[in-house]
């Protein structure tokens, strides 16, 4: 039980710090990935 409990809270801390990311960063990095991998080709 503890152990899922752990795992939910790291989960929640995880989705936060996403989310805080996105915010700060409008350009998500799939994007740079995707315009580098076109430029390389």
């Amino acid at each position: 039980m503890k152990d899922q409990e752990v795992r939910n809270t790291e989960i929640f801390v995880f989705n936060n710090y996403v989310q805080l990311i996105l915010l700060c960063h409008p350009v998500l990095p799939t994007d740079k990935t995707i315009g580098l991998s076109r430029i390389g080709t």
